[in-house]
């Protein structure tokens, strides 16, 4: 593996995918955004793809934070010539997060998952204990694949489950949460972007609305009345405490 990312095919692949990643939400619908990067471990077994987010998570958990680029071959330029691609480097688990979970669950509030990253990928980070967040696998509704029936993932978006971003994000609350609370909304919902926007703001039953502020996300909701906002630290990749 060492021999091979040292090759100019390897860099140009490398290159080319952060790029393709980061210009196909602006130019084509969410779901082919999303689905293409999960179509790509289709022939895996759902144990293989956690085995390889843990290894990710735990490299990645102690790496810099921030910006990297990466430049395809000069060499192997082809038709579309060298291109650059960019991504945020580097992971951390955020204590205050893990708290957050423990005290509701303490006081008798389920905590929920909704995410529109892969289903296994959030799996392993949200219910592997060396990460402190120990909630229930059964309460994570992400991104799912089709899959045999010995568990190979297959290149189908399995929906019988909402498409987990925007407005599906809130029919997964409707379809498979609020019939186990006679009906009713969750009481707090957290979130840091677009795609989170509609269940932060459908359910009446909602108390507290927890924004998680990125620059330029959920502008429009941190003057709500219910909202308390949590700003973080670019460098460290942790909480601002301020």
């Amino acid at each position: 593996l060492k021999e091979i990312r040292n090759t100019e095919e390897f860099k140009d692949f490398r290159a080319k995918m952060h790029y393709f990643h980061n210009v196909l939400p602006d130019n084509f619908s969410a779901e082919l955004a999303c689905l293409w990067e999960f179509y790509l471990v289709s022939g895996m077994t759902k144990d293989e793809v956690k085995g390889l987010a843990k290894e990710s998570n735990d490299t990645k958990l102690g790496e810099t934070i921030g910006d990297v680029i990466v430049e395809s071959s000069r060499v192997l330029t082809g038709e579309a010539g060298i291109v650059r691609g960019i991504y945020d480097n580097g992971l951390r688990i955020r204590p205050e997060m893990a708290n957050l979970y423990h005290e509701l669950k303490r006081n008798g509030i389920d905590v929920y998952i909704i995410s529109a990253s892969m289903q296994e990928l959030i799996e392993v980070f949200a219910t592997d204990k060396s990460y402190g967040y120990n909630l229930e696998i059964e309460n994570i509704y992400a991104m799912r694949l089709k899959s045999t029936t010995d568990n190979i993932l297959v290149d189908e978006y399995n929906y019988e489950y909402p498409f987990t971003q925007r407005k599906g994000k809130s029919e997964i609350i409707d379809r498979f949460i609020r019939s186990k609370y006679n009906g009713r909304g969750p009481i707090l919902v957290a979130g840091d972007a677009v795609g989170d926007e509609n269940m932060l703001t459908e359910f009446r039953d909602t108390e507290v609305l927890l924004i998680m502020k990125r620059e330029g996300k959920l502008d429009n909701l941190v003057n709500d009345k219910r909202a308390l906002v949590q700003y973080r630290n670019l460098q460290t990749g942790l909480l601002d405490p301020k």
